[in-house]
Formats: C-alpha cells, sequence, structure tokens
C-alpha cells in the first residue's frame, strides 16, 4: 500500500506528496493470530470460480499481456520464467531493465504466479491465465515514488501491455489519498489510447481496512477507469480484511484465516500463506485475460459489462451488510460488490460479445444547503430530468464538500430514485479524530444498469461530535440505449415447468 511520508493534513495537495510504497497485507498479528497451514494448492473450493471450467473450454491466456506493477518480479524464477515476456521489463526505482527486487520482496513474484504460473511442470502452482505473458515493472520500494513513476509504470510499454495489475494504494484506515495529476493521465491516456483504442484494463486491490474503513478514500479503486477487486473468504463470507467499497466491481478469493492461497515467491521458492486483496486481484486480472484471448476485441467497458453480468451472488452472506437487488435485477452488496467473478461464463459471453453502446455523461447542478450535521443525519436532494439523455447507468460520481469535527464518524449514503443505496462513506476508526474539510469526488457502481431519472437523496451523519454539508452533485456515466440487447436471461429457460419467465439483462422472474 502507498503510505504518506510522514504525516499531512487534508487540505495539503496530494498531488506533490511523495509516496512511500509498499503492498498491501494483513497485520503481524492478524496472519500469526489466524495462521493455518493447508494443502499447498490452489484447488476446489464451493461455490467455484469456474476456472477450470475455462481452461476446459480451452483458454488459458495465451496471446494476452499482463503487466504486474508492484515491488519488482523475478522473473528467473522456475515456474516463470516460461511465461515472463524477455526484452520488455522495467525497475522505474533504479531505472533499469531489470525488475527483480534486490532487497528480495517477492510480493510482486507472489501475484505473478497467481496470474501465469506454468502448468504441468511440477513446480509451486498453476496461474489462472498460465500461457499468459508477464511484464514485471517495478514500483514499489522503501524509497518512495514520485508521480511521476506512476505515471511512468501505469502506461509502460501501453502499446502492447493488455492488463495492469496493481496491488498496491494508499495507506488503509486513515485519510483520502488521491491519485496525482500524471497518475491520473496515466489512466485516461490507458483507456483511451490502449490496446489499440481499446483501451487497457487496470485492475486494482480494494484494500484490507475491514469493515471499519471504505475504499471510497482510496483515488485508485475510486476510479471509473479502475476495476476494484475484494476478496471472499472460503467460508462464503467477505475476508476478515475485506473494506466496505461501493466502487468495487469483482469479488475472488484473496486467502483467509481458514484457507491461505499458494503461489511462486523469492528466490525459486514457493509459498503458502497469501492472504489479502493483493492476491485476490491477480486471481481477477487472469479471468480478464481469459475473456481478452476468448474476444480481443473487448474494450475496457465491455470488460466491466461482463464482470456485472457473470458476477455471482450465490449464498454468499455478511454478518454486518445485506445483498440489495438494484432496479436493473443484479445484486450487489457493500464489501462484495456484484459477487463472485466466472471466468467460464466470462469466456463464453466474451466469445459472442457484441461492443456496448458509447458512454456518455451528465452532470446535474450543484446543490448547496450548507447544513448543519449531527448524530441525527441530514438528507439533501438533487432531481435528474429529461435533459439526461442516459438510460442505462454505469458509474456514478458524487462530488461533495463537507466538514466534520471528527472526519472518521462521517457516515454518507446516495440512494437512487428507485430505491438503491451505495454507503459512499463509514466511520473509519483511523479518522476518529482528525477534523477539517473535505472535497472528493466518490464512485459507486451499485446502481450499474439503473434508470438515473427522478429524485437522488445523499444523507450525512456524523456519528459523533458534528459538521457540515456545504455543497455536492451527481457526474452520470452511462448508455443512451439497451448496453446488452442480444443477452436473453430467460433464453435457458430457467423457470420450472408451466412457468413464465420474464427478464431482463441481469435478472428474471418466474410467474405462473
Amino acid at each position: 500500500m502507498s503510505k504518506p511520508k510522514g504525516t499531512r493534513s487534508l487540505q495539503q495537495d496530494t498531488n506533490t506528496v511523495k509516496r512511500l510504497m509498499a503492498p498491501r497485507k494483513v497485520n503481524k498479528v492478524e496472519q500469526q493470530e489466524y495462521k493455518v497451514r493447508v494443502k499447498k494448492t490452489n484447488g476446489a473450493i464451493a461455490p467455484s470460480m469456474k476456472i477450470q471450467e475455462a481452461w476446459n473450454l480451452g483458454y488459458n491466456g495465451s496471446g494476452v499481456v499482463i503487466a504486474v506493477v508492484d515491488e519488482g518480479v523475478e522473473i528467473t524464477h522456475t515456474d516463470l520464467i516460461a511465461n515472463m515476456y524477455s526484452g520488455y521489463h522495467y525497475d522505474y526505482v533504479d531505472n533499469d531493465n531489470n525488475p527483480d527486487p534486490a532487497d528480495g520482496n517477492d510480493h510482486g513474484t507472489r501475484i505473478s504466479g497467481l496470474i501465469a504460473a506454468e502448468a504441468n511442470n511440477n513446480e509451486c502452482v498453476v496461474g489462472v491465465a498460465y500461457r499468459s505473458k508477464v511484464i514485471g515493472v517495478r514500483l514499489l520500494s522503501d524509497s518512495g515514488a514520485t508521480d511521476l513513476m506512476e505515471y511512468q509504470s501505469l502506461s509502460h510499454r501501453r502499446s502492447i501491455v493488455d492488463i495492469y495489475s496493481n496491488s498496491w494504494g494508499p495507506e488503509d484506515g486513515s485519510g483520502y489519498s488521491d491519485t496525482g495529476r500524471l497518475a491520473k493521465a496515466a489512466l485516461l491516456g490507458g483507456i483511451t489510447s490502449g490496446r489499440s483504442g481499446k483501451g487497457s484494463i487496470f485492475t486494482w486491490a480494494a484494500g484490507n481496512g475491514e469493515k471499519f474503513d471504505n475504499c471510497n478514500a482510496d483515488g485508485y479503486v475510486n476510479s471509473i477507469y479502475t476495476i476494484g477487486v475484494t476478496g471472499l473468504d472460503s467460508t462464503g463470507i467477505p475476508a476478515i480484511y475485506s473494506e466496505v467499497c461501493a466502487a468495487a466491481m469483482a469479488t475472488t478469493y484473496g486467502g483467509t484465516s481458514t484457507r491461505y492461497l499458494y503461489s511462486t515467491a523469492y528466490s525459486g521458492s514457493c509459498a503458502d500463506d497469501l492472504q489479502g486483496t493483493s492476491f485476490s486481484t491477480p486471481v481477477a486480472s487472469g479471468i480478464i485475460a481469459l475473456s481478452l484471448q476468448a474476444n480481443p476485441n473487448l474494450n475496457w467497458r465491455d470488460v466491466q459489462h461482463l464482470i456485472v453480468l457473470t458476477s455471482k451472488k450465490y449464498t454468499l452472506r455478511d454478518s454486518y451488510y445485506s445483498w440489495q437487488l438494484n432496479s436493473a435485477k443484479k445484486y450487489v452488496h457493500p464489501r462484495l460488490g456484484f459477487g463472485l467473478m466466472d471466468a467460464e461464463d466470462m469466456v463464453k459471453y466474451a466469445s459472442t460479445w457484441t461492443q456496448v453502446p458509447s458512454q456518455v455523461s451528465f452532470q446535474s447542478f450543484t446543490s448547496s444547503p450548507y447544513s448543519y450535521v449531527t448524530a441525527l443525519g441530514v438528507s439533501n436532494s438533487i432531481t435528474i430530468g429529461s435533459n439526461c439523455s442516459i438510460q442505462y447507468l454505469e458509474h456514478v460520481q458524487v462530488q461533495i464538500s463537507f466538514r466534520a469535527t471528527g472526519i472518521g464518524y462521517v457516515e454518507l449514503t446516495l440512494t437512487s430514485p428507485s430505491g438503491t443505496k451505495s454507503l459512499l462513506m463509514t466511520q473509519r476508526k483511523g479518522d476518529y479524530y482528525n477534523s477539517g474539510n473535505v472535497t472528493w469526488t466518490f464512485m459507486t457502481v451499485q446502481h450499474w444498469g439503473e434508470a438515473p431519472l427522478g429524485q437522488w437523496t445523499l444523507k450525512m451523519v456524523v456519528a459523533a461530535y458534528s459538521g457540515r454539508l456545504y455543497s455536492w452533485k451527481l457526474i452520470l456515466y452511462g448508455t443512451q440505449t439497451d448496453p446488452l440487447p442480444n443477452i436473453n436471461v430467460c433464453s435457458v429457460n430457467p423457470c420450472a415447468s408451466g412457468q413464465t419467465c420474464t427478464g431482463n439483462n441481469y435478472g428474471y422472474e418466474c410467474k405462473h
């Protein structure tokens, strides 16, 4: 994770702050308390992500290039070397062509194994996309990283890289940390000119701050251009480290106290103790690679639509938050996004995919209530009228300016015209005693597929102390026409005999 160098106030310009980088990790106390060794394989588990089924259909990531942006990759590891893209690696810390971390840190090597460890060689493990090519990009180190280094890493070899897998980000638990000006330019440049104009795919670890953190304070996951990935426990609940994250789309198994992931490690070794969204993310990157092999013409928004369409709720549960069925009949969850990724469905739908319509955006007027806020909360509404041409939502951004005596006690909930709620901000223990003004753009994907017309309501609560809601507005993204006109969820007769199936793109009802 990216950590501030020293302390800084919320008012500081984050574009000028150099960050000391480290990967997302669960703290050592948790690692020791919950560590249980298991059989050294990422084997069968229920519900399944259907990776084996996607392999059985002939997909293995062949032809897809993935950049692992991290603390370095041991490119000579015997379980990785066959899938390393020789001649294209780079170390932006030491400015040379060898991304091998001099200090022996194996975080990036572990990530690479989950993506592209070779099959059938009796080594550590088999990667999800075991015939893809990996480029090692070293960005993270104890010496810190600049905005320029992030730009260089996130646009490295843009003409040949399909997916940038990122398992790092701001420090968990406190502060609002945005991407720098140049990093923002790298993401925008990637989706506009990467992959010959189809757009680079950026996957991002959603964070390990647990239920008392919220990824919406992370400017990387909070971007519409990235795919936030969170972690699931092998018992069917959000992993202990998973944050509240209205911006997260994808969920994969990330290793937990009951079952760790297994991968490659430094100095040619193997590791059997992986847990964290650091390791959920490369699994998602591998599944996306299988989908790009199935259809290389997918653009960056097609990939996001595929994740929304095919991810599954199953019987996944949470002691703290519940599933909602949005008005597009898609289940959404504050910590699990759209549910568990399904590799088999991803490649099947990808193989016959019709590119989604062009993206349309719309900005509402700015509401300026300047309301005093306490634990009772204050609600304010904005109505979207017929001048908005969007019919099917994708991303929703909320630009807000507020003040609070205890910023960590602020709770922000956005409710769409159809009643779907997005937890834009929940209580964050690390910010309980921080005070000040916050101007921030929150993003949610939980209204995906809904119609935007009508009244949107923002509720702000300060559970302790007090605050003020100064102003807010909506920025909506979506399409004017149905993005999935050829998807018929009733085509396989999901209803019982004697019933009629009535459906739309994401769900269906069975009626007698």
